[in-house]
Formats: C-alpha cells, structure tokens, sequence
C-alpha cells in the first residue's frame, strides 16, 4: 500500500527558456530573481521570488484546461500531468509560442503513454524552443507551412496604435477546437473524467435522476452507507 502525505500540486510555467517551479524559500539549487508588482492605487514594487528550474518535465498527459481570468481579460492552458501519486500543471500563455508547440505535437503523440516536455533556448535568438519527446523520439507537428492539415495562418493586421501586428485569433479558435474536440475527450477516455468536469457531470446526472424517478413513500434516509466515500 502507497501512503503519502498530501496531494499538493506542483505548478510549473516557462521562464527564460527553463520549466521553472516557484518556492517560498531560497535553496541552493534554487535562482533568486525580482518581479514587478503593481497596486491597486497604482504604485510599482519589486518582490524577489525563488524558483527551481528544469530542462524538461515528464509524466502522463491527463487533461488540458483552459482558463480565462476575465478581471484581467487573459487565457491561460494548464496542461495536466501525473507520474504515480505525483501530479504537475504546467501552466502556459494562451497564444503563446510554447503552447502552439506544445498543442501541435499532441495530435501525433500516443495519450497513453508518458510524454517529456523539453524547453531551451533557441539558437541565435532569445526565444524558447519547445519539443516534446516520447519512447526516445521526438514527436512531429501535426501542422506545418507545407501541410497545414487545417490549422488557419496568421495575419497581419493593425492595432489600435497603428502598428502592424500578426492576428492569431483564428488559430487558437483551431487549437481550442482540437484540445474540446479530440484531444480532452481521449485523455478523459483514457485517464477518467478530471475532477472540474467531474463534478457538473455528476450534479446535471443527479438532477436528471431525481427528476425521472417514481414518486416513493418510503421515507427518506437521513444516511447510512450511501454517504460514504467509497
């Protein structure tokens, strides 16, 4: 029998080309870095986080979720993975380029088995390259310029500003598509319905029960083994 502790989460984001897990505390392995924070009234600090950081992350792909922080008008996707009792959310930018990477390689990944994610930095650039590798092989993208196979380019357009800028919008409509579509509905297939979902699925199914069953002059059950969880 497994016995452990707790459940905790390990959340992880990409910065400066690393998967990277914030701590409370400095560590000697750990890099010490300052962010910008700003107030409510508008006044600018700076706080100086801690943070472990990593080349890849490995596990089994079970749920993607997307996020929108409607206060803050932003999209975010938490890839869901687990290794034994150990799960980790890897939380990356909505339209981001590591996203779109990671979200291209799936549709030619095998979701019952293990995937590492692998960041670095990208050769003659500052920019984060993204691969994802499984059984020893690096997985191909399922869209490229020469066989797209759906996947909608990105345009140039204006911002409010004047300035010209590449509008995505249709893609990631593409991408939120395939993860609702294909992508989710194999991994709840494969690895259970995640709790989020769960939940709402279970209340919609409880109500429908209710409604559909026979009047009863039985008298209802304060407890017993029903309430137990299991």
């Amino acid at each position: 029998m497994a016995l452990q502790e707790s459940n905790d989460i390990v959340f992880m984001y990409v910065f400066d080309a690393k998967i990277c897990e914030r701590i409370n505390y400095p560590t000697n392995k750990s890099i010490t870095r300052k962010i910008e924070k700003i107030s409510d009234t508008g006044v600018k600090t700076y706080q100086d986080i801690h943070e472990r950081r990593y080349g890849f992350i490995e596990g089994m792909l079970i749920d993607i979720q997307l996020k929108t922080f409607e206060n803050q008008n932003e999209k975010i996707w938490n890839f869901w993975l687990q290794d034994g009792l150990e799960k980790y959310c890897l939380k990356l930018r909505y339209s981001s380029r590591e996203s779109k990477r990671l979200l291209s390689y799936l549709p030619n990944a095998d979701l019952n088995h293990f995937i590492r994610i692998q960041v670095f930095r990208e050769k003659d650039s500052t920019g984060t390259a993204l691969l994802v590798k499984q059984r020893d092989k690096y997985l191909k993208s399922a869209f490229t310029k020469e066989t797209p196979n759906g996947l909608p380019q990105m345009v140039k357009t204006f911002n409010d500003q004047g300035k010209e800028v590449w509008d995505d919008k249709e893609q990631m409509q593409f991408f939120e598509k395939l993860v609702s579509d294909t992508i989710n509905p194999t991994l709840h297939k494969l690895h259970g319905v995640p709790s989020r979902m769960r939940t709402t699925e279970q209340t919609t199914a409880t109500s429908t029960q209710t409604t559909n069953r026979p009047p009863s002059t039985a008298p209802v059950s304060d407890g017993g083994d029903d309430d137990l969880p299991f």
